[in-house]
């Protein structure tokens, strides 16, 4: 499976990590705001949401480890027009609201997404 990760903070440096126990997983972006002032411990490109959206990414899934509070619900939306997508969403009060959004956008654009699939046990135990 070839997946990108939306976000390179503790989650998705977490990831990274673990996906080097499961040869089935090819990570082949990096996608963050700080493209240029990160490195990845495994030799990834780091791209731009921008590029990942207009570009001619070729992923099966889009892992999105962004902060749930500001950013999650927008990423996910953004990312579900061109990607199938796995978030972690773990603000409980909205969750409800998030998966309606998620889903919406899923139907719309003929993906699927994968919502508030947790931190721990979830997307770190992968």
């Amino acid at each position: 499976m070839n997946i990108g990760i939306v976000g390179y903070g503790k989650l998705g440096q977490a990831l990274e990590g673990r996906c080097r126990d499961f040869p089935d997983i090819s990570i082949k972006y990096v996608v963050s705001r700080r493209a240029g002032q990160i490195r990845p411990k495994l030799d990834i490109p780091v791209i731009t949401a921008e590029d990942a959206l207009r570009g001619s990414i070729d992923v099966d899934c889009m892992i999105i480890a962004v902060g749930s509070e500001r950013d999650a619900t927008d990423t996910v939306l953004a990312f579900l027009e061109r990607f199938n997508t796995v978030d972690c969403f773990d603000m409980h009060r909205y969750g409800t609201k998030h998966r309606k959004i998620a889903e919406n956008g899923a139907k719309n654009s003929n993906r699927t997404a994968l919502c508030m699939s947790g931190w721990d046990p979830g997307l770190l135990s992968v």
